[in-house]
């Protein structure tokens, strides 16, 4: 009988399996009788003498025809001390002597031999196309290395193969496929794969996005902010990270936020507060941010509760910066609607908290302004005996941090009130001072209606 056989080589449609040579029986079978007659002889033959693929090119469409040669593969096996195992389309046998794999594809049918073996080598030829970024050809690869895995039933196999096929679809793009990510590093984690080098990059991504939604809400990419909040908020479900998950609520607060939808920032403000109330470092800002979504609805009662409540918080952590911030921001918004006991209030708190009382030295954390505003809110109350202790401090530090504007402002309310308070000299003097500074700044007109 005729056992000519022809090498073909690589063929491209198969680069994963490039290290296999491929070989083609050309017989032609006169009647099915002539090709069992020839299995019986050949298949042995090359299964136990060519380390390759090897390719018929016949086809059984009758399936009692293709049971025939399941039984014959079967009898082979047994013959080696193992027996055959049917998955899907593949014929398996597991002899310690002569492991192989069958299935019928467009050639024929398709043997690999020792297939335990070359699942490695098409594994690891999967990941070099992958740090190459070949991706998708990187994909086929491993795909087939998956496919072969589970028709051996090797479970560090078919772990290895997921876990690569994961990672290479969320190194393809930054849009990367969850679903498909999250399907196949489950069954990596099922088969005993450490993937939690890969869930800490999935999370570094997913938090590298998120840090991107505010600069998204604020141009014209408000659509591609929202995808990435939706897709953060899958990520934290499937990780089932209450971290992730409180991030993408505070992320999903500003957003709402930024584009002026103030009961949605409220919801999702509100949802990072229930699951970061012991987070003190950030709670005192995410109060912040309740205050101001209230004050936009013009809500000003809710508005002041969660900004006393930020200060009170950051109080807590000891951070008088922060916590003095929203208590000048509350006395601001009643000096604009004309409460001067209010806005004296808050602004004299926000003063005390920053130290004001025991502070040396110049360092500024906000100190020129808060003593001009509580100064400035005296002054507008004709209360120019107090205006004046905080006026006289606020100017030389508005000065010294070159605010000029609101240093002329202070400037002029503090001699305003020495005059009225009858002591020219310390108004001249005052003025003296800093006449030459406000020349320089073009402000001396404004004080001409004070006799300068």
């Amino acid at each position: 009988m005729n056992r000519k056989i022809i090498y073909i080589g690589m063929v491209g449609g198969l680069v994963l399996l490039s290290s296999c040579e491929k070989v083609y029986q050309k017989t032609d079978f006169s009647s099915y009788k002539s090709f069992i007659r020839y299995s019986e002889s050949v298949i042995p033959f090359y299964l136990d003498m060519i380390q390759r693929p090897l390719y018929f090119n016949f086809h059984l469409t009758d399936p009692n025809k293709k049971k025939q040669y399941e039984d014959l593969s079967a009898k082979y096996c047994q013959s080696k001390g193992s027996h055959i195992v049917v998955k899907g389309h593949w014929l398996y046998c597991n002899a310690k002597k002569d492991e192989f794999m069958i299935h019928e594809t467009n050639y024929g049918f398709e043997v690999y031999e020792s297939p335990t073996m070359q699942i490695e080598d098409i594994i690891n030829k999967g990941v070099n196309l992958m740090k190459s970024e070949r991706y998708q050809k990187a994909n086929e690869v491993l795909k087939k290395a998956f496919e072969f895995a589970n028709v051996i039933g090797n479970k560090e196999l078919i772990g290895k193969a997921a876990y690569y096929i994961a990672y290479n679809t969320f190194l393809s793009s930054t849009n990367f496929d969850i679903d498909r990510i999250f399907k196949y590093i489950n069954i990596a984690k099922q088969n005993g794969i450490n993937v939690d080098s890969f869930v800490e990059d999935i999370k570094i991504a997913t938090q590298k996005t998120l840090n991107n939604v505010l600069n998204e809400a604020k141009s014209s990419e408000k659509k591609e902010a929202l995808e990435n909040l939706s897709r953060a908020f899958k990520i934290s479900k499937l990780l089932n990270d209450q971290n992730l998950l409180y991030t993408t609520y505070y992320y999903d607060g500003n957003f709402y936020l930024e584009t002026r939808n103030y009961d949605k920032a409220i919801e999702y403000i509100n949802k990072a507060i229930a699951l970061g109330s012991n987070k003190l470092n950030t709670l005192a800002l995410l109060y912040n941010l309740l205050g101001q979504a209230y004050e936009k609805k013009g809500d000003l009662a809710d508005a002041e509760k969660y900004y006393v409540q930020s200060s009170n918080v950051a109080l807590k952590m000891g951070d008088t910066e922060s916590a003095a911030i929203p208590l000048r921001h509350l006395g601001d918004i009643y000096y604009k609607v004309g409460n001067l006991q209010k806005a004296y209030q808050y602004h004299l708190q926000a003063l005390m908290i920053r130290g004001y009382k025991t502070r040396r030295g110049g360092a500024r954390y906000g100190l020129d302004t808060d003593l001009y505003n509580v100064g400035n809110d005296l002054y507008k109350m004709n209360q120019c005996n107090n205006a004046v202790v905080y006026l006289d401090e606020a100017v030389p530090y508005l000065e010294k941090f070159g605010i000029y504007d609101t240093m002329a402002k202070a400037l002029y309310e503090d001699i305003s009130c020495y005059q009225k308070l009858g002591n020219q000299d310390k108004a001249k003097t005052l003025f003296n001072e800093y006449k030459s500074i406000l020349s320089q700044q073009n402000m001396l007109n404004k004080f001409k209606s004070l006799g300068f």
